[in-house]
């Protein structure tokens, strides 16, 4: 698991609020052989092949990773 980041449980409709930097990763579906990937922009809107505003109706399950910015800021402990 990332240091650098936090899953979070969270519902659809909630995407919309993400932090910048937040990856939420869409599962695959029959409609959706590859799933979705993208990262949010913290304006509501997500950053993936194109920007458009935040998915949240996909279809499937989703999975969102919020970045520690603290972590994101603070250089990793040496070796």
């Amino acid at each position: 698991a990332s240091q650098q980041f936090e899953e979070m449980s969270l519902k659809p409709d909630q995407l919309k609020n993400l932090p910048a930097g937040s990856i939420v990763v869409w599962g695959r579906s029959k409609k959706h052989p590859h799933g979705h990937v993208s990262v949010a922009d913290g304006q509501g809107r997500e950053i993936s092949d194109r920007v458009r505003p935040q998915i949240t109706a996909y279809g499937t399950t989703l999975r969102v990773f919020v970045p520690d910015c603290a972590a994101l800021v603070s250089p990793p402990a040496p070796r």
